[in-house]
């Protein structure tokens, strides 16, 4: 399996967790949730898991994102070059 790595020195791993767990963040850590019961508690996923979730997700949409694109333009090049090479008199 391919494997895409982010290291990052210790010194700056506070920063770096605040700066990708800010509100405003698409949709941001929270630190506490509502259960189902309706209670708000703490949030169970870390804010390291919460981090490796957003990246999964905001890779998962560039490559979709590129492949609708090419999708995209090869149809359209399809579709023209059916419609231009329609005989009209």
């Amino acid at each position: 399996m391919g494997e895409i790595k982010l290291t990052y020195p210790e010194a700056f791993k506070d920063r770096i967790i605040a700066g990708l767990c800010k509100d405003g963040l698409e949709f941001g850590y929270q630190e506490t949730v509502v259960d189902e019961d309706g209670n708000t508690v703490q949030n169970p996923q870390t804010k390291a898991q919460y981090i490796k979730d957003w990246l999964r997700q905001k890779v998962k949409n560039e490559i979709k994102r590129y492949e609708y694109d090419i999708a995209r333009q090869n149809e359209t090049e399809t579709i023209n070059e059916e419609i231009d090479n329609i005989e009209l008199t």
